[in-house]
């Protein structure tokens, strides 16, 4: 997902075919038949690009194949769609819509944020009370940040033979400044938000068009209508307005049945799947039970 590009054991080559061992070779043959692959966090990405940066290195500086293979003359995003499509899977461009690790990890703050801090929600020391501290995540709220992550889509649908993206809405749910004091999301927001989902939507529409098939949105948002809300994103209008190809529900946490998500996409023919993913929210028996799980 943007981190999982460390480079060989020692004596491996760091080739194409190492990086694909390590990660989808086992997929050939499988039930699988799409990939959604993440390449980095804001603006800091493992494929080329004259939009964003070049990542040469993992979280906390760890060494990453990205780079390796970028100074080969190729990208891990590149080799990833020539994989899927090699063995008839779909692709998908994901990209975290506001990754704040690096509130708390200098070496994942791009060169673009510290240029630009006035597009931040604050600065490091700002003693948020809300919204995790993540002082570090982009404002929503402001036109110039909404415009920079769309030129880093478009950048990426219009060069790649992807099949579609996928903005991951859980990587952090946090969007407008409100969330940082404490205060509410107005509806304001939540139409910025959807304004700006258009504007992708109308952007991968003429990418379709110029090729000739389809070119797919998946959003991966809240299982919660309300909860999204609240953070800006109205998922209701977004299916109204037929701006999303496909759903993914849940990540860290998980609010009601699954049957509430499923029956709102049906009444869209929009397919909801769910993301099961490590909760975040612990308790005993969680710990209790989590190594029989790993174990079985």
């Amino acid at each position: 997902d943007g981190n999982d590009c460390r480079t060989g054991e020692e004596g491996e080559p760091n080739t194409p075919e190492t990086f694909l061992n390590k990660r989808t070779s086992a997929l050939v043959g499988s039930q699988v038949d799409a990939i959604f692959y993440c390449t980095g966090v804001l603006n800091s990405y493992t494929h080329k690009s004259d939009e964003s940066e070049t990542r040469k290195h993992g979280d906390r500086y760890q060494n990453e194949f990205g780079w390796e293979l970028i100074k080969q003359g190729r990208d891990s995003l590149q080799i990833i769609v020539d994989f899927g499509h090699k063995h008839r899977m779909d692709v998908f461009w994901s990209m975290r819509m506001n990754d704040t690790h690096d509130s708390a990890d200098p070496a994942l703050f791009s060169r673009w944020k510290k240029d630009h801090p006035e597009n931040l929600m604050g600065k490091k020391g700002d003693d948020f009370l809300y919204g995790g501290g993540r002082w570090s995540g982009l404002n929503y709220g402001i036109p110039e940040s909404r415009e920079k992550v769309f030129r880093i889509q478009k950048d990426v649908c219009t060069r790649y033979d992807v099949d579609g993206i996928e903005m991951d809405f859980f990587r952090h749910p946090v969007y407008f400044k409100p969330q940082m004091t404490g205060d509410r999301v107005e509806q304001k927001h939540c139409d910025m938000m959807t304004e700006f989902l258009a504007r992708i939507r109308r952007m991968a529409d003429d990418v379709g068009r110029s090729r000739g098939r389809p070119f797919l949105i998946s959003v991966r948002v809240p299982d919660s209508l309300g909860y999204a809300k609240a953070i800006g994103l109205d998922l209701s209008r977004w299916l109204e307005d037929d701006l999303v190809d496909i759903i993914v529900g849940g990540g860290y946490f998980h609010f009601e049945p699954w049957e509430n998500l499923v029956t709102l996409a049906k009444q869209h023919h929009v397919p909801a799947y769910a993301c099961l993913s490590n909760s975040r929210i612990r308790d005993q028996s969680q710990e209790e039970t989590m190594p029989h799980c790993h174990v079985s």
